[in-house]
């Protein structure tokens, strides 16, 4: 399936209008952290159907911001964006009941795979639905798309022992709450 760019879903304006270096930059930007950006914002509580759309916020502020970013810091300001995206998804669902939707691996594999690997998914999101979402972030990018801590401070502008402290209790929480979830499913 063909994807499509930013470039091709907005009218251009004066502001929008980007010369051929700066669109190489953008469909480069976005052909290299695309699964980053997706898996990242699924893991910090976007749901399922709200990702792909939440994917292309995310790199529609890119667009727009394109030549603020400095060469050498697209990364780190699309981790920032991410996070922003998630969040802000987070603030509108938190009243809502969650819906959760599964994701299957390779179509080719055994049925029973697939499920396992459903369940695992889905086990994973109800656990880190159960942090803050301060934790919940620091674990993410640190544990899952193991950035180091350092990255992680610079990109959500906190300090470095905030991001290890964040980190430290997320794990603790989450290991607590894999124990209770553990607990409760050998009693059934």
């Amino acid at each position: 399936m063909a994807r499509v760019t930013m470039a091709d879903t907005v009218a251009p304006s004066e502001d929008t209008v980007l010369d051929a270096s700066e669109r190489a930059r953008l469909c480069e930007l976005i052909e290299e952290s695309h699964d980053f950006v997706w898996r990242t914002l699924r893991r910090l509580g976007v749901a399922g159907a709200d990702t792909d759309d939440a994917t292309q916020q995310v790199f529609m502020v890119i667009f727009r911001k394109l030549r603020r970013i400095q060469p050498g810091k697209e990364r780190s300001f699309l981790y920032g964006v991410t996070v922003r995206v998630a969040r802000a998804h987070a603030r509108r669902r938190w009243r809502e009941a969650p819906t959760e939707e599964v994701e299957l691996i390779d179509d080719k594999a055994h049925p029973d795979v697939q499920v396992d690997h459903a369940r695992q998914l889905a086990r994973l999101d109800d656990l880190l639905g159960q942090l803050s979402f301060p934790l919940r972030t620091v674990f993410v990018l640190h544990e899952i798309e193991e950035m180091t801590l350092t990255d992680i401070a610079t990109t959500l502008r906190i300090p470095r022992g905030t991001a290890a402290s964040r980190l430290r209790r997320g794990r603790e929480q989450l290991l607590r709450a894999a124990g209770r979830s553990s607990t409760r499913g050998e009693k059934r």
